[in-house]
């Protein structure tokens, strides 16, 4: 995310979704840092971050917590 955001000039009047994903389900395995990161970079460049999620891959109801994180940041946009 750090590259792509390099690489692009600026998301002045643009909308952001954030997410990670990542396998353990621990809350001190760096999931929120990563967002409080992203979300930092993103309105640094101009951008309005209107959601957040984070992905566990370990987890038993992953496919549905992915679909309702989509569904999430589909009514966003």
């Amino acid at each position: 995310m750090k590259s792509y955001l390099e690489y692009i000039s600026s998301l002045k009047g643009k909308k952001v979704a954030c997410f990670v994903t990542k396998a353990l389900p621990f809350h001190w395995t760096g999931g929120n840092r990563a967002i409080s990161i992203m979300r930092k970079n993103c309105e640094k460049m101009g951008g309005k971050v209107y959601g957040t999620g984070i992905v566990i891959w370990r987890h038993k109801h992953r496919i549905e917590r992915i679909k309702n994180l989509l569904e999430r940041f589909g009514e966003l946009f």
